[in-house]
């Protein structure tokens, strides 16, 4: 028998640069191997892993992690020199790959020193935001399986954006620490279609649910449902960030089954307390929270685009990738610069974009209100 650590890591680690070098290692076919007289180390090679072949406690610990690597003692009544040395090596790749050190026989979970999810920075007077929204029509959402389904996306893949304070007003008055995420989900299942206060972790700054019991506002028109969150841009630098969001997103995805999903970054937006907030000189949403009016004229980093746009919009199928019923573009990188280029047909899209207007009597935002020549959703 063997005693067996796994570590579980964002980057691949170099184990020929990373094992302790006081002990003599030995390569063999990409493996490192480490032999005293009765007992052995083998450790790796890493293996790229797929989404869903982490372990939801390791998602919690780090974002985006793909890859393992496998440490293995034999046999398991070595001495305790050659455990100290299997957790030396364990470590030591954990911090070359960015990783947690997952024991197989304990189900232990340790993080080693310089390894961290996030690392908070100080916000400029100005900084850039990365939003993630899902637009989606049917009451899923309005019911206990599928609001917690949400949840669940939450707490296992970005945990930051689990509500801390959530209420009605500014202070939010309950707190989940104190009164619990069946509270929370109670909340929430009375109030999607009520303008809510919730106050996340960062990085991540906000998350908001504007959603409909009915499809049409008597003055506003169509109207569907919207789930919105907001990310500092900056922790897209920080190890595995990217990857986390998006596969957060697609998640987010499955589960609501949204017509149109998308990631963009938004600039010029300044810190206002346990908040933030904007004014004229930051950059506006093309889209009016859940009243939506077509496919944004400039696109962002990634897109999704499901029933009844999958037909409407033969490029993206032709560009994209399936996942699931959906269709999905996605640049790549989500940092700010790598925008997607491919346009929707011109029938779908929005037939302007949003901006600041002095007319009428003091300055306001202009929305885009007219339905696009391709309106796939009925009018009343």
């Amino acid at each position: 028998m063997s005693y067996d650590i796994e570590v579980w890591s964002v980057d691949r680690p170099d184990l020929a640069a990373c094992l302790p070098t006081s002990a003599q290692w030995v390569e063999h076919g990409g493996a490192w191997v480490l032999e005293r007289r009765g007992w052995q180390i083998v450790c790796g090679p890493p293996d790229a892993v797929l989404p869903e072949d982490v372990p939801e406690e390791v998602s919690v610990s780090q974002p985006g992690v793909s890859f393992l690597t496998q440490l293995v003692l034999e046999p398991i009544g070595s001495p305790a020199s050659a455990y100290a040395a299997l957790l030396r090596a364990a470590r030591a790749v954990a911090r070359a790959g960015h990783g947690v050190v997952l024991d197989g026989q304990t189900s232990e979970l340790t993080t080693p020193r310089g390894v961290r999810r996030f690392v908070p920075e100080t916000r400029p007077e100005r900084f850039a935001v990365l939003d993630l929204g899902w637009w989606f029509l049917g009451g899923r959402l309005f019911t206990p399986e599928g609001l917690n389904g949400l949840l669940d996306i939450i707490e296992a893949l970005l945990p930051e954006a689990m509500p801390r304070r959530y209420g009605l007003y500014e202070p939010p008055q309950h707190q989940l620490a104190q009164e619990g995420r069946e509270d929370l989900a109670a909340f929430l299942l009375e109030h999607l279609d009520d303008i809510t206060v919730l106050y996340p972790h960062r990085p991540v700054l906000g998350l908001g649910f504007s959603c409909a019991r009915e499809r049409f506002h008597p003055r506003h028109g169509f109207r569907c449902n919207r789930i919105d969150l907001q990310v500092e841009a900056a922790a897209l630098t920080q190890p595995g960030w990217q990857e986390g969001l998006r596969r957060f997103w697609l998640r987010v995805c499955d589960h609501l089954d949204p017509f149109y999903a998308e990631v963009r970054t938004l600039h010029g937006y300044v810190p206002m307390g346990a908040t933030f907030g904007g004014d004229m000189n930051t950059e506006i949403h093309p889209i009016r929270s859940r009243f939506w009016r077509g496919i944004p004229r400039e696109l962002g980093h990634a897109v999704a685009i499901g029933a009844p746009y999958v037909d409407l919009w033969p490029q993206a199928r032709a560009a994209g990738r399936p996942h699931g019923d959906l269709i999905v573009l996605d640049a790549g990188s989500w940092t700010d610069g790598n925008e997607l280029t491919v346009d929707a047909p011109e029938g779908i899209r929005q037939k302007g974009t949003p901006g600041y207007t002095n007319q009428g009597g003091g300055w306001r935002i202009e929305w885009v209100s007219e339905y696009p020549e391709t309106w796939p959703f009925g009018t009343e």
